[in-house]
């Protein structure tokens, strides 16, 4: 992220865990707009909503299932209108699934949802946001950054 530019940054999984703690830190970064991505927004019970009341206009908690394309997709569009002229400048793509069985009692459907989630949602997470990334590192071109090393993370 460029000094003296506002950023902006999503997370997927940010209602709990890493994502939750990721999420509090970025609070104290100098990001103007922080996108908190989760498979539940109205369900939630969570610091993230209480955390997201207090910076309404700093944070947007979006639906976002990284085990599912259309809401993958539904969730880079409202984020497109959300950032207007703005840019994302950090993905943080750390939702993820962790079946609670052992290799001797996992079944098909619960790898089958692992592999869906860990693998290939990240793969569909950063192909509907990598345009978004593309257009930060055009506008923040400094010694030599580009869309190819814009930051993109996996947790």
């Amino acid at each position: 992220m460029t000094a003296g530019k506002a950023c902006s940054a999503l997370i997927t999984g940010a209602n709990r865990g890493l994502g939750l703690e990721i999420f509090k830190q970025l609070l104290e970064a100098p990001c103007s707009k922080i996108f908190a991505g989760c498979r539940d927004p109205d369900g939630l019970n969570s610091e993230l909503m209480e955390i997201a009341k207090h910076f309404s206009t700093a944070i947007s908690v979006v639906l976002l299932d990284v085990a599912d394309p259309c809401s993958i997709k539904e969730s880079a569009k409202k984020v497109g209108s959300l950032l207007g002229e703005n840019i994302l400048n950090l993905l943080m793509d750390n939702a993820g699934v962790l079946p609670q069985k052992t290799m001797f009692t996992a079944t098909v459907e619960d790898m089958q949802n692992t592999v869906n989630t860990n693998v290939i949602g990240t793969l569909f997470v950063i192909r509907e946001y990598l345009y978004y990334l593309r257009i930060a590192a055009k506008a923040t071109r400094i010694h030599g950054l580009h869309w190819q090393n814009n930051v993109l993370v996996k947790g």
